[in-house]
């Protein structure tokens, strides 16, 4: 075959041709596609390389977009909360524990046709301090499993419940949760309303392996491990709206009453409130502490009244906030009075009149429900009950219907099986009596409402 001789010109051509495929070949896919960070894509699984990291197009939510690529694994880093990923077989989510975000699996537990009975116990405050909670949580709670049985939400399965009267006696919640952890018939707990008594609660279920769903018991020793959710927001994250309603009705001095024994009013007391002063414009005179024995106020009241407050914030607890809220109008306080939670559940009925000008914040009002689901609520409640739905018995019916949720999405009522499935119904979150119900972690995440009392009863200030 005779030799095949190229021009300069055609040699040149070829080489320049060469050079252009071999850097087309290497241009970084996503200079190619105009990929970014966050920015959407297709198909799932799609790579691509923007200033040297590595992307992946991800499922998030019902949409796709580009991340950084990262080792999805049980345990890595991962974002954003609610990611959801697939290794070995193993359905992961991406979970906030703590301060980071982390993979988690959520279906570790082999489902299995349920059928017969699950029992939940509810370990809480009958009748002591926290009554005014304990009794309307037990109520909420009953409602739903009810709705859950009537609805065959868990197919062949039912649920139950027992109660047990922790009598706000941290000695004796902490022995009805040893006593239900040994108890193999027992698959959750729900409960306390006290922080004191979840905080004796909590090192023995986490230990023992046994899922505690509560709500309220705000504060320190509670959110410690990944078998304990609880289903109240706090009050921390949304008493910002008390204050600034008080700002705007002119308050420019506080005193404060408050119960030292419990952790949140604690927390309201001697860090929000003071925290919040410049940014709402006021100053704060006398903080007196009382404690849930106090039945005579009247020295506390007279320190406070002697800094002439603007306003009091009465932050104690059940039937102490009528007593408390009486003796100062009987010692000529005429000003408004800036209360918590605990005034919730027509506990200032006692007081009548005189509670006139109360206003709290809460995760729910009946006066004003958020959403569909939290509007059928509050009828299911009033046919069941004869009575209006409080915050606490709302709290109560989403804490069962997350214990629902939880052994539908695992398919099981072994305890694992019920730990993992939380996991996946806080991912996810969904709509409850409170409203659309998000979860940071293991506490639930509400934007709260400001209640007031016009004399007779509860109302929603707008």
């Amino acid at each position: 075959m005779g030799t095949i001789h190229l021009t300069k010109s055609v040699a040149r051509l070829i080489a320049l041709l060469s050079i252009s495929v071999v850097a087309f070949a290497t241009l970084p896919p996503a200079q190619a596609a105009g990929a970014k960070i966050g920015g959407t894509c297709k198909p799932v699984g799609a790579k691509a390389t923007v200033s040297g990291k590595a992307l992946i197009c991800t499922k998030v939510g019902s949409k796709s977009i580009w991340q950084v690529k990262t080792t999805v694994k049980a345990g890595a880093v991962c974002k954003p909360a609610g990611a959801k990923a697939t290794v070995s077989g193993k359905a992961l989510v991406c979970t906030k524990v703590g301060s980071k975000l982390i993979w988690k699996v959520t279906t570790a537990i082999k489902a299995v046709v349920m059928k017969g009975v699950i029992k939940i116990f509810s370990a809480t405050d009958l009748s002591g301090a926290g009554a005014f909670c304990g009794t309307d949580q037990l109520d909420g709670a009953r409602l739903a499993i009810q709705q859950v049985n009537d609805q065959k939400f868990l197919g062949g399965a039912t649920l139950t419940i027992d109660s047990s009267d922790t009598a706000t006696n941290p000695q004796t919640a902490a022995s009805l949760a040893t006593k239900a952890v040994a108890n193999s018939s027992m698959s959750v707990i729900l409960g306390a309303c006290v922080g004191s008594e979840a905080a004796a609660m909590a090192p023995i279920v986490q230990q023992g392996g046994m899922p505690l769903v509560m709500t309220q018991s705000g504060g320190p020793g509670v959110l410690i491990g990944d078998y304990i959710y609880r289903v109240t927001a706090p009050q921390t994250s949304y008493f910002y709206k008390g204050l600034a309603y008080m700002q705007s009705q002119g308050v420019k001095k506080y005193s404060v009453i408050y119960n030292s024994a419990n952790g949140t009013t604690t927390q309201l007391a001697t860090q929000i409130i003071p925290d919040n002063a410049s940014k709402y414009g006021y100053t704060v005179g006398s903080t007196s502490a009382v404690g849930y024995t106090t039945v005579d106020y009247s020295g506390v009241i007279s320190k406070v009244l002697g800094d002439k407050p603007d306003a009091v914030a009465v932050l104690v607890v059940g039937a102490a906030n009528p007593t408390v809220v009486t003796q100062l109008r009987q010692a000529g306080f005429t000003g408004p009075i800036l209360g918590q939670q605990g005034d919730d559940a027509g506990t200032l009925k006692p007081a009548g009149a005189a509670a006139k000008g109360v206003v709290w914040t809460s995760d729910f009002t009946s006066w004003s429900a958020a959403t569909p689901t939290a509007a059928a609520f509050v009828l299911a409640y009033r046919s069941a009950y004869s009575a209006d739905p409080t915050s606490f018995s709302a709290e109560g019916y989403d804490a069962a219907w997350m214990i629902a949720r939880a052994i539908k999405a695992a398919g099981s009522g072994n305890r694992q099986a019920i730990k993992n499935g939380l996991a996946t119904v806080a991912a996810t979150g969904f709509d409850g009596a409170e409203g659309r119900l998000k979860f940071s972690g293991n506490e639930l995440v509400l934007p709260g409402v400001l209640v007031g009392w016009n004399g007779t009863k509860e109302y929603a200030v707008k």
